[in-house]
């Protein structure tokens, strides 16, 4: 989130972030449209976008637990 957006933007908006989404189950599982409700404000949604799709390869590939072997997230 910090990214390009100011320290104070990210303070209010990443415990709303995480109030919505508690997993990367409850983020892979929610529409994009909302997804991008919550972002509003941060900029550049595809940031959001790639979020979102993220959690839905962690959910799907790895039983929602980052994987601890970058080499193996990368082989997959």
């Amino acid at each position: 989130m910090l990214q390009q957006t100011r320290v104070s933007r990210v303070l209010e908006k990443y415990p709303q972030f995480l109030k919505a989404f508690s997993s990367f189950k409850a983020l892979a599982r929610s529409p994009l449209r909302r997804v991008l409700r919550v972002w509003h404000g941060m900029g550049y949604n595809r940031r959001a976008l790639y979020l979102k799709r993220a959690a839905e390869i962690i959910v799907r590939d790895y039983r929602g637990r980052i994987p601890n072997d970058i080499a193996q997230a990368l082989n997959t």
